[in-house]
């Protein structure tokens, strides 16, 4: 992974007659020149180029709740950000419920190497960095 990037991974999996397609995208965007918004731009833009039509997201390494936020585009969508700055974590609940889709949109404390999900739950996964995830797990 290159230092000052921001690395997000698109994962769907589609069940079709039994069948389990498992596309993946890895879409880097350089952070280092006007980080928020370009944060930002690339969350939305990994969803739109991922067909994404909605059900369960999660976005791991979250930095920021706008990132997060800007990945609810619809009704049919709910996000669980994966914050791995356990002192962020309260001011980004906080921006969370200010926007008041507390509930739809959550936020946790998360390092490890295992994701807390059963397998095949997850319909996309947004990657700032996979921290100490390997693409294995990300891939279950």
């Amino acid at each position: 992974m290159m230092p000052n990037s921001l690395v997000r991974i698109c994962f769907r999996a589609f069940s079709i007659l039994g069948v389990l397609f498992i596309p993946v995208q890895l879409l880097i965007a350089d952070g280092s020149s006007g980080s928020s918004n370009v944060s930002t731009h690339a969350t939305h833009g990994a969803l739109v180029s991922s067909g994404f039509k909605g059900g369960f997201i999660v976005h791991l390494g979250a930095a920021s709740p706008s990132q997060t936020l800007s990945l609810r585009n619809q009704f049919a969508t709910q996000i669980h950000a994966l914050v791995s700055d356990s002192d962020r974590l309260a001011g980004f609940r906080d921006e969370i419920i200010e926007e008041g889709v507390y509930g739809d949109v959550s936020a946790d404390h998360f390092t490890g190497d295992e994701l807390p999900y059963i397998d095949n739950l997850i319909n996309l996964l947004v990657a700032e960095d996979l921290g100490e995830v390997p693409v294995a797990e990300v891939l279950r």
